[in-house]
C-alpha cells in the first residue's frame, strides 16, 4: 500500500502499539499524514544519541562520450589525431573519450563496450561495438579496438552516446585473468535522535475537579490538547527538520548537548549538494542548484516553477515526471505526493481529474486518508492534501514525493512516543505529567524521493 514495503497491521490490538498509532485512529482528521503513516510502519530502535545505517549506493557501469578536445567530436587515433570521418581499420587501436562520473574506474581492459546510436557514413545510425585495450591515467577516454573496418562521423558538435558494457567477453581457452573489480563499500547516513517533550500541568484543584481524573474531566481534555501539539510538531519535524546539534547549559549547570534531527527536506538538500553532502551520496559529484524554471540538471530532485507559478507540459512530461519517477525500491513505482492545494489542483487539471479514490487507508487501516491516485506510463502518483502546505501560502504549490518504503522513525529504546505520569516533584501541590519522543526519522536513499515547489499550472 502506497509503496510501503513493511506494514504492521495484522495483530490484534495493532492501534495500540504506539501512541502515534493509536491517536491516528481515535482522532482522525487527516491533519497528520505523515505521522499516520509512520506508525503504520515497523520500528527499528535507534542505537544511540545518533541512529545510523547503511547504504550500498551502486554506481551503474555506463558513461556518455564527450567531444575530444582536439577539434573533432568523441573519436580520435590512437595518437590523438581527428579527421571527419573517423576512419578506423580492422583490429587498430583508436580512442574514444569520455566523461568519468564516478564510473570510468568499473571498467576493465578486455571488456567489450557498446555505444547507442552512432553515426556511421551514409548516414545510417546503429550502434558500436569495440573491446577496451587500454585505459587512461587521467580517465579521459578509453583505447579500443573494432573487429572489423568503420568510418564514423565524429562531428565538433557535442552528440553524447550511450557508452554501456557487454561484459568481459574472453577468448575460447583463454587463461585466467588478473583484472578485478574495485570493491565497494557503502556509506554510513546518520542521523540525530530528538526529545520533544511537552508537559501536562495541573494545580492541586484542577486535579481534585474530577473523581474519575485521567478518564474524563480536564484530564483527558489536556491530553487530547498536548498531544495534538506534540503531534504537530513531530510532523513538522518529519518533513522539515535540520539535522544539528549545540550545547545548553542546564538549570544546575550541566552543560548538556540538544540535538534535531533531519527531516525529508533536510535529507534532499544534501543529496543536491556537492559531492551528496555529509554522507556522501555523490562522490565526486557537482552542486545542483534549484533554480526557477530549471529542471534538466542530473540526478536533480529539487524542482520550482517560474515565477508565475508556470511548469511547461513538455518539462513536466519529459523531465520532471520521470525524474520523480526514475528510481525507486518498489516493483510497483509507487510515490505519494503529499502537499498543497495549488500544486494538487494543477496536477488534477492536468491528468483531466482522471482520479481513482485508493480506499484502503479509509476502510482497512481507518486512518481517514483519502488518498486520490492517477496511473502514468512511468509510475503511479497517489495524491495526499497535506494542511500543514495549505496553511503557509508559500507552500500551497508545494509537494513532496515520497517513496515510503525508505522511511522509517526510529525511536530510542523504550523512548517512542508516551505519556509519563506522576514526575512532579514531592513539594510541588499538583500534578505533572508529560508526553516524550525520543527518536529520529530514517530515510534511505533520498534520490527516491523530489520535492516541487511555487506550483500553480500545468500549460
Amino acid at each position: 500500500m502506497f509503496g510501503m514495503t513493511s506494514l504492521d497491521v495484522t495483530a490484534s490490538g495493532w492501534e495500540r502499539k504506539n501512541l502515534r498509532r493509536l491517536f491516528s485512529t481515535k482522532y482522525p482528521t487527516g491533519g497528520l499524514p505523515l505521522c499516520a503513516l509512520l506508525s503504520l510502519i515497523d520500528s527499528e530502535e535507534a542505537d544511540g544519541t545518533t541512529a545510523s545505517w547503511l547504504e550500498d549506493r551502486y554506481v551503474l557501469k555506463q558513461t556518455t562520450t564527450k567531444l575530444n578536445g582536439l577539434g573533432g567530436g568523441a573519436f580520435a587515433a590512437s595518437g590523438g589525431t581527428t579527421a571527419n570521418p573517423q576512419v578506423i581499420a580492422a583490429n587498430t587501436d583508436f580512442r574514444i573519450y569520455v566523461n568519468d562520473a564516478g564510473a570510468y574506474d568499473k571498467f576493465l581492459v578486455g571488456e567489450q563496450i557498446v555505444l547507442n546510436q552512432v553515426e556511421f557514413t551514409g548516414g545510417d545510425f546503429r550502434p558500436l561495438s569495440v573491446r577496451i585495450t587500454a585505459l587512461d591515467g587521467s580517465k579521459n577516454y578509453f583505447t579500443v579496438k573494432c573487429d572489423a573496418a568503420v568510418s564514423l562521423v565524429n562531428p565538433t558538435s557535442a552528440i553524447s552516446h550511450a557508452v554501456l558494457p557487454l561484459g568481459a567477453v574472453v577468448a575460447e581457452g583463454s587463461s585466467m585473468g588478473t583484472q578485478q573489480q574495485n570493491i565497494r563499500y557503502p556509506i554510513t547516513v546518520e542521523n540525530y535522535t530528538q526529545i520533544q517533550r511537552d508537559w501536562i500541568l495541573f494545580t492541586g484543584s484542577g486535579v481534585r475537579q474530577a473523581l474519575d481524573f485521567e478518564k474524563s474531566g480536564t484530564y483527558k481534555i489536556k491530553v487530547k490538547q498536548t498531544w495534538q501539539s506534540h503531534a504537530d510538531a513531530l510532523e513538522n519535524s518529519f518533513l522539515w527538520g535540520q539535522k544539528g546539534k549545540s550545547t545548553e547549559t542546564l538549570a544546575d549547570g550541566t552543560v548538556s548537548e540538544r540535538r534535531t534531527m533531519g527531516g525529508v527536506e533536510w535529507f534532499i538538500q544534501e543529496y543536491q549538494k556537492a559531492g551528496g553532502g555529509a554522507p556522501g551520496y555523490r562522490p565526486g559529484g557537482a552542486a545542483i542548484a534549484s533554480t526557477a524554471g530549471t529542471f534538466n540538471q542530473a540526478e536533480q530532485r529539487i524542482f520550482r516553477a517560474q515565477a508565475n507559478g508556470q511548469v511547461a507540459k513538455a518539462d513536466w512530461e519529459e523531465v520532471i515526471l520521470p525524474k520523480i519517477l526514475e528510481t525507486t525500491v518498489n516493483s510497483s513505482h509507487y510515490k505519494l505526493l503529499m502537499g498543497g492545494q495549488d500544486a494538487l489542483l494543477a496536477l488534477s487539471r492536468y491528468y483531466d481529474n482522471k482520479f481513482t479514490l485508493n480506499r484502503d487507508a479509509k476502510a482497512e487501516l481507518k486512518l481517514e486518508i483519502g488518498v486520490n491516485e492517477v496511473v502514468t506510463p512511468l509510475g503511479t502518483f497517489g495524491f495526499v492534501t497535506h494542511p500543514k502546505f495549505n496553511q503557509v501560502p508559500a507552500l500551497r504549490g508545494s509537494f513532496f514525493a515520497l517513496d515510503m518504503g525508505n522511511l522509517k522513525f526510529r525511536p530510542v529504546p523504550g523512548e517512542d512516543t508516551a505519556i509519563h505520569t506522576n514526575l512532579q516533584d514531592p513539594a510541588f501541590l499538583g500534578r505533572k505529567d508529560d508526553i516524550r519522543t525520543e527518536g529520529t526519522l530514517e530515510l534511505q536513499y533520498p534520490e527516491t524521493f523530489s520535492i516541487m515547489h511555487n506550483l500553480k499550472s500545468i500549460v
